[in-house]
């Protein structure tokens, strides 16, 4: 696995039980939807003019799917961004691995838990789901464990994010701040 965001590597034995695995998916979902939330937040952040106006934030939201929504951002994010900006490559980063951790995301939200009998219990694919499977293998296997580190993944994510989107916020009210001082003194000169 070279990058936070891949397969994990199919273990030699699943859980004992499944119990588990259901309660990590349900920590992985809702550390995503934290994420998407603040996904929301930067979009809102990025296209708004008045830190005030949430019309942005209502029309991110009015998408339904999770690869919509990052594209949103990412078109928001290379129109209102210019490259020279500090926050440029955070942005630019956090936007590219938001949209690579979908894949996990959809895996975890889609799977199924199977016992395989000695092996254990593990999270995988639908056999309804012909691109998940590969010469009659899996293409995705995880225990709680491996659900678990995407779960901490996902969260770290929407910190990462709500901290940029609330920096670009606080950016954006000094801005208008700055322009409404600057309109108040040429009135008086």
């Amino acid at each position: 696995m070279q990058n936070p965001w891949d397969v994990r590597s199919t273990p030699l034995a699943g859980d004992a039980a499944p119990e588990a695995i259901y309660l990590q998916v349900g920590h992985a979902l809702t550390a995503w939807e934290a994420g998407e939330s603040a996904l929301g937040e930067l979009f809102d952040a990025l296209v708004a003019s008045q830190p005030s106006n949430r019309a942005a934030f209502s029309a991110f939201t009015a998408v339904s799917s999770s690869s919509a929504r990052t594209q949103l951002v990412e078109a928001a994010f290379k129109r209102a961004m210019r490259d020279d900006d500090p926050a440029y490559e955070d942005t630019a980063r956090l936007i590219y691995q938001f949209s690579k951790f979908g894949a996990r995301r959809n895996e975890l939200a889609h799977g199924r838990v199977f016992s395989l009998g000695e092996h254990g219990f593990m999270l995988g694919p639908n056999n309804t789901n012909p691109n998940k499977w590969k010469n009659g293998s899996a293409t995705y296997q995880y225990t709680s464990a491996d659900i678990a580190y995407y779960a901490t993944q996902f969260a770290e994510q929407a910190i990462e994010i709500q901290r940029l989107a609330s920096a670009l916020v606080a950016r954006n009210i000094a801005a208008v701040a700055n322009k409404s001082r600057k309109n108040r003194r040429g009135r008086t000169a």
